[in-house]
């Protein structure tokens, strides 16, 4: 018996998932350097901010803002951080189409969407 078997596989899912995930990829290490820029200076802000905190000449009117700004610093850093966790990738089941973000164990936090 003579012939010829051909075999058709189609590739275009996996190449589409492949092409989305090299720009997923990309994205992410954007969304990572830019965390880095903005995490260097919120923590030279705290600094500053932190050593007005401790000047005995400051009046109080301009306290009351040292103190709010800090308040802000913090929140942003805060932000910050769960930010930091939402940039966090694993591939679901060794399915590069199937992409899962990873947060903190345990209750959702404001910027999960709760």
């Amino acid at each position: 018996m003579d012939g010829a078997l051909c075999v058709r596989y189609d590739l275009t899912d996996a190449r589409q998932a492949s092409e989305n995930q090299e720009r997923l990829a990309q994205v992410l290490l954007a969304a990572r350097r830019l965390q880095h820029f903005l995490g260097n200076q919120l923590a030279l802000t705290l600094g500053y901010v932190e050593l007005l905190t401790y000047d005995p000449r400051l009046p109080g009117e301009l306290r009351d803002r040292v103190d709010e700004a800090l308040r802000g610093v913090l929140e942003a850093t805060e932000a910050l951080s769960r930010l930091r966790l939402l940039t966090r990738l694993e591939l679901a089941h060794d399915d590069p189409s199937i992409v899962e973000l990873l947060g903190p164990p345990g209750p959702p936090g404001p910027l999960d969407g709760s």
